[in-house]
């Protein structure tokens, strides 16, 4: 069974790939944040805080922070473009213009 779909948002569930045969397929951002989420809290082997093991060392907890603050501001777009009533054309526009930029961030 393979659609001719140009994309399909899914989530990481890797049976979906033999779905799409002529497209690509997406994953959303909510199971996207989940791993940086865990790379800001989980200690990652000797990488750990020396002060404290089971921390994760600074500079891994600033990048998650950096990323989970663009994913947010995205969601506040996504909601914004909700109540605008924004659809199809409109709505592609929107996201292109205000999260292209977060995403290449």
């Amino acid at each position: 069974l393979g659609l001719d779909i140009p994309n399909l948002m899914a989530d990481g569930y890797s049976a979906y790939s033999s779905v799409v045969i002529n497209g690509k397929r997406s994953a959303c951002w909510s199971h996207g944040r989940r791993d940086f989420y865990l790379l800001g809290i989980a200690p990652k082997g000797k990488e750990g805080d020396p002060d404290d093991p089971g921390k994760p060392p600074p500079d891994r907890i600033e990048l998650a922070a950096t990323i989970l603050y663009l994913i947010q501001d995205m969601y506040v777009h996504e909601c914004r473009a909700v109540l605008a009533g924004y659809t199809g054309h409109e709505l592609v526009a929107y996201r292109r213009t205000h999260c292209g930029p977060l995403v290449d961030e």
